[in-house]
């Protein structure tokens, strides 16, 4: 016989894109190529194309991605922590180099030789940093989606991630401009003018003038005080997108400088007249210090600048980190509603008998879902047991307007066919309290007409989210994560009542309380072994499987700001030890007056230590200030760009054990860190010192 040449299937043939030209042809319209791909084909032949929801899909993921890129813009302040940090590092380099320019011009060296040396010094130290930078970068940026919470990361991830990073041009180019071409330049002028300058001229050392006047702090105190406003006024009120948050993260990095700044100069003179009055109990050498605290400045101010910066951002990140991470954990819990949640296929109310029967579930209600409308307008009629969902949801005190959770659902559960609804929908058909409201009900055969009484209103509730659509702000995610139910509100009714007049007897979700349960996992596995039912608790609550795009938010802020941690706290220990060994070579003379009239080593270095441990006290101080203050603020910035609409509050949480314990740390390093040039001070020779005197 004849095989037929048309199989039992029909043929398929599988196409698989480029995805380097995808790439090439820009990220954002992958799915518009493909689209164009397969319109092109259908044109061509008498085909079906197959595959455009997982094109969405992939788009959906990307545009995720690339909706998470400006968020780097949250570790602007560390751009300028490190700007401030070289360009001051370069000034302290710069100075300590006079002798050696002066030396070098004695011995016959012309000007274009010096200056050549230090460009030659300076291209080197660039190209190292640039190098080093590189490959730090390269290592900490696979950190950033592999965070799996502030400081804690998934070292599988960071493998994967590691594997495939890729470094682009620009990368490159934004922070050498930002950090290594100031300093860079700052150097080459530095050593121009000391090239140009007469012969033993750098070798002259000069004292600071005295100020016979006030400080002056008014202005750019003020200043910061007004681009703070600004940002908070910003934050709240306009649309947040990536030139609007860049714009706010400039202005509070600007007004974090000033205020650090500012505070520098107000603590110094503070701890100055607070170690003098101390004298009593600390001894003679603490005048002598306080003295110097006082009217020296020198590099004491841009000492206590970087260091407030740095101590202020490790605050700061700490807790828009936690406070982020909490209001996250707040939101969902508050949409999951209770300790348990259940959705299956349609079962009977008894079910929850069922439920009840496992370890360590305490009480388990039903959830009736149908639709009421009046005129064009249609909301879910969400039928409950009131007193048993007072007991089993998570309620916060937004959820009726203020008034008592309790008080509301006793009112209902009191009224058989009573039912609440939002404010919204009130003003919108004219209801108050008591007043009966008509509406047509969905039924299992057909809607029912039915005569209900409000008993209160609502704004929100857990496990439904907001009350009526017009509350919902505008967000890229929606609200509640999935589980915001729709139509254009929500009314709460009695479960008993409902089912006797719809003739619906079954329920797809169930709420349920928890006792003290050791393995929720086994729990979860053990309810949906149940065909049909699936079931999640708030700290088994896989965020990714429900928002994506939420939980890629989620990765990138707790890797940037752990990154943005480290990294300052780096900081402010190099800040410490390039700015003290400065400030012990710039007052040799000092010292060497301290030795000749008469001072031991032991009390040199005594003095010495009460300055630097007054000066590290001084910064902590304000950074603790400061980094609650920018903490609070940057927290608000951090919630207007978050892709959720949020339901609950924004609650800003200061981790006080966790950050007690790195500033106790910070404080014992940095003292350790400031002995060490005391005893260096120690050492000063008098004789050497002075014999120009």
């Amino acid at each position: 016989g004849q095989v037929s040449e048309v199989g039992f299937f029909g043929a398929h043939s599988f196409v698989r894109s480029s995805s380097t030209a995808l790439i090439a042809a820009g990220p954002d319209k992958i799915a518009e190529n493909l689209l164009t791909l397969k319109a092109r084909v259908d044109e061509q032949f008498d085909v079906e194309c197959e595959g455009l929801g997982e094109i969405a899909y992939l788009q959906s993921l990307v545009d995720t991605y690339m909706a998470s890129m400006p968020l780097t813009l949250l570790n602007l302040p560390v751009f300028i922590l490190a700007l401030s940090l070289s360009v001051f590092a370069a000034d302290t380099f710069m100075a300590a180099r006079g002798a050696e320019v002066s030396a070098l011009r004695s011995k016959g060296a012309n000007s274009s030789q010096v200056y050549g040396i230090f460009i030659t010094e300076s291209v080197i130290m660039a190209t190292l940093s640039l190098i080093i930078g590189i490959a730090l970068s390269i290592l900490l940026a696979a950190l950033i989606p592999a965070a799996k919470a502030f400081l804690i990361f998934d070292w599988n991830l960071y493998g994967f991630y590691l594997s495939n990073t890729v470094l682009r041009s620009e990368a490159i180019a934004y922070p050498t401009l930002i950090c290594i071409v100031p300093p860079l330049l700052l150097i080459l002028n530095s050593a121009r003018k000391a090239a140009l300058s007469e012969i033993g001229s750098t070798m002259m050392e000069t004292s600071e003038p005295l100020n016979l006047y006030g400080e002056a702090y008014g202005f750019t105190l003020g200043s910061s005080i007004v681009l703070l406003a600004m940002v908070v006024a910003a934050a709240i009120f306009l649309p947040a997108d990536p030139t609007m948050l860049m714009l706010e993260l400039g202005l509070g990095t600007a007004s974090w400088f000033f205020m650090a700044y500012n505070g520098s100069r107000m603590f110094r003179v503070g701890f100055a007249r607070l170690s003098a009055k101390l004298s009593f109990l600390l001894g003679e050498k603490n005048l002598i210090a306080a003295g110097n605290l006082r009217m020296r400045k020198g590099r004491t101010i841009p000492l206590m600048v970087v260091l407030a910066l740095t101590l202020s951002s490790t605050v700061a990140f700490t807790v828009q980190a936690q406070s982020f991470y909490t209001d996250l954990n707040r939101e969902i819990d508050y949409a999951i509603g209770a300790d348990l949640r259940v959705v299956c296929t349609a079962q009977p109310f008894s079910f929850n008998g069922t439920l009840d029967d496992f370890p360590g579930v305490n009480r388990v209600m039903p959830i009736m879902r149908t639709w009421g409308r009046l005129g064009s307008e249609s909301i879910s009629i969400v039928a409950l047991d009131a007193t048993d969902y007072s007991l089993i949801g998570h309620f916060d005190e937004t959820s009726f307007g203020g008034e008592q959770a309790s008080a509301i659902l006793s009112r209902l559960s009191q009224t058989s066919n009573g039912i609440i609804i939002s404010r919204y929908h009130a003003d919108r058909w004219n209801k108050t309290i008591g007043d009966t409201l008509t509406l047509q009900i969905g039924g299992r055969l057909t809607p029912v007409l039915t005569n209900l009484t409000v008993v209160g209103f609502v704004y929100s509730a857990p496990g439904f989210g907001y009350a009526a659509q017009s509350y919902i702000p505008g967000s890229r995610l929606g609200a509640g994560f999935g589980f915001q139910l729709g139509l254009s509100g929500i009314g709460f009714t009695n479960l008993l009542f409902t089912s006797s007049v719809t003739d619906i007897a079954t329920a797809e979700l169930f709420l349920g309380n928890l006792v003290c349960v050791t393995d929720q996992s086994f729990l979860l596995r053990a309810i949906q072994d149940i065909p049909g039912v699936s079931a999640t608790t708030p700290e088994q609550f896989e965020l990714k499987q429900y928002s994506f795009g939420t939980a890629l938010f989620l990765s990138v802020v707790e890797g940037l700001f752990s990154i943005g941690f480290v990294m300052s706290l780096l900081l402010s220990i190099f800040a410490l030890t390039l700015f003290l060994g400065s400030l012990v070579r710039e007052r040799r003379r000092d010292y060497a007056i301290l030795r000749a009239v008469g001072g031991s080593k032991k009390q040199v270095v005594n003095t010495v230590f009460s300055e630097f441990t007054g000066i590290v006290l001084a910064c902590v101080a304000l950074s603790v200030v400061l980094g609650s203050v920018f903490g609070y603020v940057m927290s608000i910035l951090v919630y207007s760009a978050s892709p959720f609409a949020r339901i609950l509050p924004a609650v800003i949480t200061f981790p006080v054990s966790f950050l007690t314990a790195v500033l106790l740390v910070e404080i014992l390093a940095m003292t350790v860190g400031s002995y060490w040039p005391a005893r260096e001070a120690a050492k000063t020779d008098p004789a050497i010192v002075l014999r120009n005197l």
